[in-house]
C-alpha cells in the first residue's frame, strides 16, 4: 500500500494503484471508482499501521478513520464515543478544510498533498496525504493516507538553521582574519616606520657627534672606547644585532659584546682590556659562542662567520 520514492524533498509516501489494488483486493471499476471487497477492505483498513480516512463522496461529512490515525492525533479508540465531533475539529482553519474537500470532490485522487493536522493536545502536524477514490458498501469513498512529516520537517528546519549558523560564523571569523591581517600589517609598517625614525636619529643626532668627539685628542683608551661605540651604533643600524637578538635568543649580553669586538677584529686581549675582565674569560665566552652558532669542531672561522651576518 505504502511505496516510499525520493524527490527533491526526500523520500515521501506515495500510493501506487496497483499497490492498494493488492492490498485491499480491489476487483475491477465501477462508474470510474474501483470496486473494494466490502469485508476485507474494512479490516485492512482498521489494521493497517498507515494513518488513514475513509470519506464518503456523497455525503461529505460521513468519515471513518482507522487507528492509526486516531492514534497520530492523540486518542485510542475507546476514547472516542463521537468520532464525526473529533474529525471535525483535526483542521487548524475552516478554510483550509474547505479548501481541502473541494479538492478531493474535484479530483478524486491526488498524490502528497500538504494539510495541517491539529492533534488532541493542540500540536499542528505537517503531513502529506494521498487520495484513491473506491466503491465499498454501494458508495464512493475517497481513501486518504496521511504520512506526518512534521519531525522530518522540524530536522530539516534545524539542519537549515545550523547549516545559516556556520555560514555566519564562518562569515564572521573571516572578517576577524580579514582585520587581524590588517592590523598585523599596520603593525609591521609601524614597526618599520619606527625603526628608520630610530636609524635616522642615530645617524642625524648621535655619529656627527661621535666624530667629532674622535677629532678631539683622546687618550689610547679613550678613542677605542669612542671607536668601540662607533662601531657598535653602526651594528645597531646593520643587520648584525638583530639577526644576532632574534636567531640566536641565548646569547648572553655579554657574549654579544664580545661577538661585536670579535666582528671588529678585536684580539683576544684587546677584549679583556676593553671590558674589564680577564682572557680566560674571553676563550669562555668565544667557546659559548662558537657552540652556540653551531661552530664547535668546525675550522670556520669565528670573525669571519660574525661578518657574514652582517
Amino acid at each position: 500500500m505504502q511505496n516510499m520514492s525520493k524527490d527533491s524533498q526526500g523520500v515521501v509516501t506515495q500510493i501506487e494503484d496497483q499497490a492498494v489494488k493488492d492490498q485491499f483486493d480491489l476487483d475491477g471499476t465501477i462508474g470510474g471508482a474501483t470496486r473494494l471487497s466490502d469485508e476485507r477492505f474494512f479490516m485492512t483498513f482498521e489494521l493497517n499501521p498507515v494513518p488513514m480516512m475513509l470519506k464518503s463522496l456523497s455525503v461529505p461529512s460521513d468519515m471513518q478513520v482507522n487507528e492509526s490515525f486516531l492514534r497520530m492525533i492523540g486518542y485510542q479508540r475507546t476514547d472516542v464515543a463521537d468520532v464525526q465531533s473529533v474529525l471535525s475539529r483535526i483542521y487548524p482553519s475552516d478554510s483550509e478544510r474547505a479548501s481541502f474537500d473541494e479538492k478531493i470532490s474535484r479530483e478524486g485522487s491526488f498524490r502528497e498533498y500538504p494539510i495541517l493536522i491539529q492533534t488532541r493536545s493542540g500540536e499542528v502536524l505537517e503531513t502529506l496525504v494521498s487520495t484513491e477514490t473506491v466503491r465499498a458498501q454501494d458508495d464512493s469513498f475517497a481513501l486518504l493516507l496521511f504520512h506526518d512529516m512534521t519531525e522530518r520537517n522540524r530536522t530539516a528546519t534545524a539542519l537549515k538553521n545550523r547549516e545559516t549558523e556556520l555560514e555566519t560564523s564562518i562569515r564572521r571569523l573571516e572578517e576577524m582574519n580579514a582585520a587581524l591581517k590588517s592590523l598585523l600589517k599596520h603593525r609591521d609598517q609601524d614597526k618599520r616606520e619606527m625603526e628608520e625614525r630610530f636609524l635616522s636619529n642615530v645617524k642625524e643626532l648621535v655619529l656627527p657627534y661621535i666624530q667629532k668627539l674622535k677629532e678631539t685628542e683622546l687618550a689610547g683608551l679613550q678613542e677605542t672606547f669612542v671607536e668601540i661605540a662607533e662601531s657598535n651604533l653602526n651594528d645597531i643600524m646593520s643587520p648584525f644585532l638583530q639577526k644576532i637578538t632574534s636567531r640566536y635568543r641565548n646569547f648572553t649580553p655579554k657574549e654579544i659584546q664580545v661577538a661585536s669586538l670579535i666582528k671588529e677584529g678585536k684580539r683576544t686581549k684587546e677584549i679583556a682590556q676593553i671590558l674589564g675582565i680577564s682572557k680566560s674569560a674571553i676563550d669562555l665566552h668565544r667557546n659559548s659562542i662558537r657552540n652556540k652558532l653551531g661552530l664547535i669542531n668546525k675550522k670556520t672561522n669565528l670573525r669571519s662567520y660574525l661578518m657574514s651576518l652582517s
